[in-house]
């Protein structure tokens, strides 16, 4: 039987000395905002995968010849819309830098 698959994903993107607090409010808040994803019993929580991604701080890139596939996340701002993509986003889905 295959297993049952959900991701939650949440970020923030600003800089904080106080990693593990960061860390735990912001998976707290994935798992508890999200109303679309299946609450879970406390035996399921030791059956979990868990994925950290840490970024180093934004840099503005003029020339897309400096991003690096695998390497680089990459996060848009349009007005009052943004996304991030992790740097295992294009790796996972076979992307090239122009897909990406």
């Amino acid at each position: 039987m295959k297993a049952e698959c959900c991701a939650a994903a949440s970020a923030t993107l600003r800089p904080s000395s106080r990693f593990t607090s960061r860390w735990r409010d912001t998976a707290a808040y994935a798992a508890n905002a999200r109303s679309a994803l299946p609450p879970r019993l406390d035996a399921e929580l030791s059956q979990l995968e868990y994925e950290i991604s840490v970024l180093s701080p934004l840099r503005r890139v003029t020339d897309i010849e400096q991003i690096k596939v695998g390497r680089d996340g990459l996060f848009i701002e349009n007005g009052d819309d943004a996304g991030l993509l992790l740097p295992q986003v294009p790796v996972e889905q076979n992307w090239d830098l122009q897909t990406f």
